[in-house]
């Protein structure tokens, strides 16, 4: 199966990075929900032997742990979150800082070389040589075919100046909500979201009570 490598996490309209407070809310807050809607799902097929797989797969680079090791997403990330198809890759100088879960260490200290201490949680201690490109590849051509970020030019008008709670809805006239149904299909133990407005032309960004503290 073939794959693409992106910086921008579509699903959610954001840049996958994290520099500071900011950006850290906006794109974790996200992939939180994100995760905690799979790990659902993954509880609700715990009682068949199907096994699930999620798309598209997050790839986790940690560089500052102490970015994030305060925010409510490390609920995923202090065990292995692979069944929720995310990998996580920890970032270190020394190898005792790296969490206890980790199951794959590879200690790399020069340009040329590299060592895999662990692999699977088994330990293999096994030498290899780093990939280097032959003399006189263009490294811009390559840089720019795999260029991680897709700028949106016309993110201003494809956002809607405004938009009504019944367009949120996908409805224009009350009675279509069928509130008496939604009422007993809701499940509010599981979900307490509301539509609050839009980050993108169809993307709803929503309010959900039931996940994190909120006040007024």
């Amino acid at each position: 199966r073939r794959g693409s490598i992106h910086g921008s996490v579509r699903d959610i309209n954001v840049r996958g990075f994290v520099y500071h407070d900011r950006s850290r809310d906006q794109v974790l807050n996200s992939l939180y929900q994100i995760l905690k809607e799979r790990k659902l799902k993954l509880d609700e097929k715990s009682s068949t032997n199907e096994k699930m797989y999620f798309a598209p797969h997050y790839v986790v680079l940690i560089t500052d742990e102490k970015l994030i090791l305060d925010h409510v997403v490390m609920e995923f990330f202090n065990d292995d979150p692979s069944q929720l198809g995310v990998s996580l890759v920890f970032v270190q100088d020394v190898m005792q800082s790296l969490p206890e879960h980790v199951k794959t260490v590879i200690d790399i200290r020069d340009a040329k070389q590299g060592n895999i201490i662990l692999e699977q949680g088994e330990l293999v201690n096994r030498q290899f040589k780093l990939n280097h490109v032959p003399k006189g590849f263009n490294l811009e051509d390559i840089s720019r075919a795999l260029a991680p970020l897709n700028h949106l030019q016309n993110l201003k008008n494809s956002i809607p100046e405004s938009v009504t709670f019944l367009e949120m809805y996908g409805v224009e006239k009350v009675k279509e909500l069928n509130i008496t149904s939604r009422w007993e299909k809701n499940a509010a133990h599981k979900s307490l979201a509301v539509p609050l407005g839009l980050r993108g032309k169809e993307d709803i960004v929503n309010l959900n009570l039931h996940e994190l503290t909120h006040a007024v």
